[in-house]
């Protein structure tokens, strides 16, 4: 799997910018990505799981946070946003790149934002972090480093930056997110899911261990918005949880692997829109600085 790592500017001649119309961004350039492909690049619509409801989309949006003030974003705007490519969609990933360096506007709510694409960066993820590779490398998956290098932990914490949908859990428990993770690792990356043991029966144990974990701090809030898109000019009601689930108790170490794995792959429901993504330490994308 690999991250592309989007650098814009947008530009607006109108009042209010596009992207100020929604607190929540994912939705708007996941349909972006998907119309870029489907015009630019057909040809890989079904291996990315486009095209098909059969499979499931080996990629996912990597948006700015839910932002209840997107209305005070500015023209000109510097912005950042990543694509997570999985399995074989990562055999693709310089068709995509230049597909992404065909993206002129942002249409949304009857306003449109001209964008400038500044700069693609490709990354390796890795359960501590990243390392950014050159794009012509094409032996991703040979160089994911699986090694596990967290223990048990006694406590642990999500911070959730884009709403998680989950159901409807107000308080997800630990062992519910843990398997929503889970289970798009085995569907995305089986080979990861085999190295992190997921399935077997030590992972059973491990998942009975964390069963009645306790949330010990939440602050959490639950968030509403509207997606907009050309099949749907009235809008889709969506929402979900932001903000932050801190677990106390013992935690075995495949467990807190999966959780800092999981932090690029996301859990609940529109994962692919980048729905439910959150970070342990810091994010894996660093939205407001300037590098």
């Amino acid at each position: 799997m690999v991250l592309l790592e989007l650098h814009l500017t947008l530009h607006s001649n109108q009042p209010e910018s596009a992207v100020s119309a929604s607190p929540f961004l994912g939705g708007i350039f996941h349909g972006t990505f998907e119309r870029l492909t489907l015009t630019h690049a057909p040809v890989i619509c079904h291996e990315l799981g486009i095209t098909s409801e059969n499979q499931p989309k080996r990629y996912a949006i990597l948006p700015q946070p839910f932002d209840g003030k997107a209305s005070r974003i500015g023209s000109p705007c510097k912005m950042k946003c990543g694509i997570m490519l999985y399995g074989q969609a990562e055999k693709y990933i310089q068709v995509i790149i230049a597909l992404l360096k065909e993206w002129r506007e942002i249409r949304y709510d009857g306003r449109t934002d001209t964008v400038q694409c500044d700069q693609i960066r490709c990354y390796i993820p890795s359960n501590d972090g990243r390392t950014q590779i050159e794009p012509d490398n094409n032996n991703f998956s040979q160089q994911i480093d699986c090694s596990s290098i967290h223990s048990s932990a006694n406590s642990i914490t999500l911070h959730f930056s884009t709403p998680l949908k989950l159901g409807d859990a107000y308080t997800p428990s630990l062992l519910r997110i843990v398997r929503s993770i889970a289970n798009r690792i085995r569907k995305l990356e089986p080979s990861l899911a085999n190295t992190l043991g997921i399935g077997s029966l030590a992972w059973i144990e491990a998942e009975e261990n964390i069963r009645q974990l306790p949330i010990t701090d939440q602050q959490l809030e639950f968030v509403n918005w509207r997606y907009y898109s050309t099949n749907r000019p009235y809008g889709i009601p969506c929402n979900g949880l932001i903000g932050k689930l801190h677990y106390t108790g013992h935690i075995p170490a495949c467990i807190t692997n999966l959780l800092y794995w999981g932090q690029w792959f996301g859990g609940g429901q529109s994962t692919a829109m980048g729905q439910g993504m959150y970070y342990i330490n810091t994010p894996l994308i660093k939205f407001n600085a300037a590098e």
